[in-house]
């Protein structure tokens, strides 16, 4: 309840389905750095208490098996879409940084709760793919590469797509301050792909017949837009 106090804003307001105000208010910096701080830091080793999971064998199946998952689940799912509400909101790097290690350690959790995973993929993606600071990029893909591995493959086909079409999104227009992010974006989805070879292929061959035509296009019709398509 208090977290959600914290986190509320309009902008937040927005990013969520149905809004239920919480029954306690925080105002000011230092009580919602409190907040903030004992959540991030605290509700992880509680979840792992409450449902009796050794920090590494936290596998989906092991935690909806759980005698006291239906008792956690209903605030779970809030306090999930409310960490990435937060995520949506904060603009300093460093905090950022400590959210995403929250959520590295939460993932197993999120890849549990299908719309949270939802929630959680789109605003990695955007963080991967738009991230100010490297650092944030590079905590954002481990968080994805996680997600994908706890998820069971069901989450392999959206994260590749988004990912890629994120990554198609920022190569089309190229400079040496661009260059850099462009790179490690495409290293990084060139790992996360190997994550199951077969499901990739099926992918890429896709993507590259696209490219095929794209070449084509640009050797038949001697356009400029065509030529510039295929340096895209």
């Amino acid at each position: 309840e208090a977290f959600k106090a914290a986190i509320l804003t309009p902008k937040a307001d927005k990013d969520q389905e149905e809004v239920v105000r919480p029954k306690v208010k925080v105002e000011g910096p230092v009580m919602f750095n409190a907040v903030v701080r004992a959540c991030i830091t605290r509700v992880e080793p509680a979840l792992n208490k409450i449902l009796n999971v050794e920090k590494g064998n936290k596998s989906v199946n092991r935690l909806q098996k759980s005698k006291k998952w239906s008792a956690v689940n209903k605030t779970l799912k809030t306090y999930t879409l409310d960490v990435v509400s937060l995520m949506s909101v904060v603009t300093e790097s460093s905090v950022l940084c400590v959210i995403l290690k929250h959520v590295h350690a939460l993932v197993p959790y999120f890849a549990a709760l299908p719309k949270s995973s939802k929630h959680l993929l789109a605003r990695l993606i955007k963080l991967w793919s738009a991230g100010d600071e490297e650092g944030v990029r590079i905590l954002s893909f481990l968080c994805l590469v996680k997600l994908t591995r706890a998820a069971q493959s069901t989450l392999y086909e959206p994260v590749f797509k988004q990912m890629y079409m994120a990554y198609v999104k920022n190569s089309k227009f190229t400079s040496p301050s661009t260059w850099p992010l462009i790179n490690f974006m495409r290293r990084s989805l060139a790992e996360l792909m190997g994550l199951d070879k077969k499901a990739a292929y099926n992918h890429a061959f896709v993507y590259v017949r696209q490219l095929s035509i794209s070449l084509r296009n640009a050797l038949t019709t001697q356009k400029k837009e065509a030529t510039q398509a295929v340096y895209n």
